[in-house]
């Protein structure tokens, strides 16, 4: 993927729904999994794993959500708060 880049619709409707997820919940944290299962509207998108992970890879990237990892665990991730005025002028 380029960098800054998302590569197609599919993942741009992805990146806008995690996007809103966080604005309305500015201290939600999860890994890939837990993202998937309850942050996006299953009757609306079930995107896959790979999906899912590029449009993270893009919003890390884009430094709108911060991932923070122990060792021995998953990648979490959460919104980065100093950004969050930027991401919700872009959402409206």
């Amino acid at each position: 993927m380029v960098p800054n880049q998302v590569p197609n619709h599919d993942h741009k409707v992805i990146v806008w729904l995690l996007l809103g997820y966080m604005v309305d919940h500015p201290e939600a944290k999860d890994t890939l999994e837990g993202i998937q299962r309850w942050w996006l509207p299953h009757d609306d998108l079930e995107p896959g794993t790979d999906a899912l992970q590029t449009a993270l890879d893009y919003l890390v990237e884009r430094g709108w959500i911060a991932i923070a990892q122990a060792p021995t665990s998953s990648k979490v991730y959460g919104l980065n708060k100093q950004r969050l005025e930027e991401i919700k002028d872009l959402l409206s």
